[in-house]
């Protein structure tokens, strides 16, 4: 009948301490940035730590039970995962790699993946565990690492000049495709791979040894390439790190354009200079010319033919007509002459000559036209243009010792068509071709140089070519020649279009009287030159008042006694021609102007241009030329 207490003590420290761990882990698996759950065999998911229903943008408390694996993750993913995945984790244990979660907002998140797989005591699967790191941060870096890479790339490959960079020990690490082009791939150290000769190979190899000994190597060096000779501009420089040489980095620019260039420029300037020094002596030449020239004539008037001073008198006009043509022809190349432009059709210019060509080039050769219809005017001296074609005609002819054809092109060359040298815009081309033996390399740079020829002494003056080039530039043209030996030349001249259309003048030239008896003034400061004018003009007739400068003729003219023709210098002490015609008019003068000069182009310019249609005439000059000159003028 007594009553007992009973008590059994439960050792719970085990279990406690379970608890525990498992408190800690639920709360670091909470606590993990990265995703952490399990699934069970079918799919379903067991659990999922808070980051993990983040990523997914699953609400804290909402139930799992119906969230499957394949919902969790884009298709191509679920695929990966079903097919391959889960079944290497059951095979294997586990499984790893790159696959991607579906937030519920339908954005894809890359992400880096591990499954395993947890079995029973019996060996089975039962569950699935998986830990999802969310790599997006490290994805966008990469693909900006490769985007800039790839830009980095398209650089290096793209600039216009060979790149390569070594190592410490001279083996080439990289190399762009321009390099690979021009060098051959560097394999091993940088000289060992280069496509040049045996002396430019070891040339590199000693520049490369001084650069990795912490100097750097900027130079010109000269290569033959695929038979070609190119100049390059050779940059070595060393890569430093902590002040210490690690490498090398070199550059190949190719300059051979520049170095053409510089050689063109080089000759543009000895030429200019010839053609200052031809523009230099020009006035006085001419004023002695025409000192010559006109008492020559004057002489020859006064003994005729079958006079015993005849014949020597004749010769020195000849003589004083060859230094006149010898100093045109300075004047055309040095481009100073004073030209009269006008629009023309060159094809009338070949036309009129063809005869006279066929005349000049002989029988062994055949003249071939081809002569474009409805070509461009250009604007330029008529006169000079024939002196082009004949002088380039003659060239021809000198070229076929044995004969062979001359051919003369005229055509239309459209602003669109690009002609390395040739200034842009419509040109019209006037081409000269033979088939002679071309010209050699060494000769060709140096064939609008004046006095140069290949002709033994005797033969030529050297000043054919030289005439046409500055004729041509002059007129805002260019000359090109395209000649192979043993293969003839071809000279091309390019004119600018002009606009408007040349005239085509039909009917006989008026016949032009050198005789007058109108009034005239002579305005040279030059007494010698003044006289010979005054002569010559009174010799046919005319009335002469003569002046020593612009002033003295403004003191000589008579309101109401006019002159009929005013014949001054363009340049003058204190006054020039220019301002003395304008002075005349405004008093009243209605008297024409013939202006005459010695000097070049350039130099009367810089006095003020004479406006187009002003009446010109060249000294030096004969009485001839100057009796029709003033006849033409009056005439008007």
């Amino acid at each position: 009948g007594r009553r007992y207490v009973g008590a059994v003590a439960i050792d719970r420290t085990v279990e406690q301490e379970l608890e525990q761990a498992r408190q800690l882990l639920l709360a670091t698996i909470e606590a993990t940035p990265d995703l952490v759950g399990t699934a069970n065999m079918s799919g379903a998911t067991l659990s999922l730590n808070r980051a993990g229903r983040a990523m997914l943008g699953v609400a804290p408390g909402a139930d799992l039970s119906s969230l499957y694996i394949a919902e969790c993750h884009p298709p191509w993913a679920a695929a990966l995962l079903l097919d391959q995945a889960i079944p290497a984790a059951v095979r294997d244990g586990s499984w790893s790699g790159e696959t991607a979660l579906r937030h519920r907002d339908g954005h894809e998140i890359p992400v880096l993946q591990v499954i395993v797989a947890h079995r029973d005591d019996r060996g089975e699967a039962t569950f699935l565990s998986t830990i999802i790191r969310d790599i997006s941060l490290r994805k966008r870096d990469e693909q900006a690492l490769r985007d800039s890479e790839a830009r980095l790339q398209a650089v290096f490959e793209h600039v216009p000049f060979e790149f390569w960079a070594c190592d410490h020990e001279g083996r080439c690490v990289l190399q762009n495709s321009a390099s690979m082009t021009n060098w051959g791939r560097h394999v091993g150290s940088l000289a060992s791979g280069f496509a040049g000769s045996e002396d430019a190979r070891r040339k590199l190899a000693a520049d490369t040894r001084r650069v990795l000994a912490g100097e750097t190597v900027s130079e010109e060096v000269e290569r033959l390439l695929e038979g070609r000779r190119r100049w390059y501009h050779q940059l070595i420089a060393p890569i430093r790190s902590d002040e210490r040489v690690v490498g090398l980095i070199g550059v190949h620019i190719d300059i051979t354009e520049r170095k053409h260039l510089e050689d063109q420029l080089r000759q543009a300037q000895k030429m200019e200079a010839v053609g200052k020094l031809a523009g230099g002596i020009a006035h006085d030449f001419n004023n002695l010319l025409t000192a010559i020239m006109g008492f020559s004539g004057i002489l020859l008037e006064r003994h005729r033919p079958g006079d015993a001073s005849h014949r020597p008198v004749e010769q020195i006009m000849k003589s004083a007509e060859r230094a006149a043509a010898l100093t045109g022809k300075l004047l055309a190349f040095s481009r100073k002459q004073v030209i009269q432009p006008r629009l023309i059709d060159l094809n009338a210019v070949v036309r009129d000559l063809s005869g006279l060509l066929r005349r000049l080039i002989g029988e062994d050769i055949a003249l071939d036209l081809d002569l474009r219809t409805e070509l461009w005017p250009v604007l330029a001296d008529h006169a000079q243009l024939e002196q082009v074609l004949m002088n380039l005609a003659v060239n021809a002819r000198d070229a076929m010792s044995n004969g062979g054809r001359l051919g003369i092109r005229t055509g239309n060359a459209p602003a669109a068509a690009e002609i390395p040298g040739i200034p842009q815009g419509d040109h019209v081309v006037l081409s000269v071709s033979d088939t002679g033996g071309g010209i050699a390399k060494d000769v060709l740079p140096h064939i609008f140089e004046p006095f140069f020829t290949t002709k033994r002494p005797g033969e030529g003056t050297g000043l054919g070519l030289s005439t046409v080039y500055g004729i041509v530039q002059q007129a805002g043209g260019q000359v090109t020649v395209n000649s192979r030996e043993g293969e003839g030349s071809t000279f091309s001249v390019h004119l600018p279009r002009a606009e408007g259309s040349a005239p085509n003048p039909s009917g006989p030239h008026p016949v032009i009287r050198l005789r007058g008896n109108e009034s005239l003034m002579v305005v040279e400061d030059e007494a010698q030159l003044r006289d010979l004018i005054a002569e010559m003009l009174r010799g046919a007739g005319y009335r002469v008042v003569v002046a020593a400068s612009g002033e003295e003729a403004i003191g000589r003219y008579v309101p109401g006694v006019d002159f009929d023709l005013v014949i001054t210098d363009v340049i003058m002490p204190v006054m020039s021609g220019r301002e003395l015609a304008e002075r005349l008019r405004k008093g009243g003068s209605k008297a024409r102007a013939l202006f005459i000069s010695g000097y070049t182009d350039n130099i009367i310019s810089a006095y003020g241009p004479l406006e187009p249609g002003t009446a010109f005439l060249q000294k030096p000059f004969t009485a001839e030329t100057l009796l029709r000159k003033v006849r033409e003028v009056i005439d008007g």
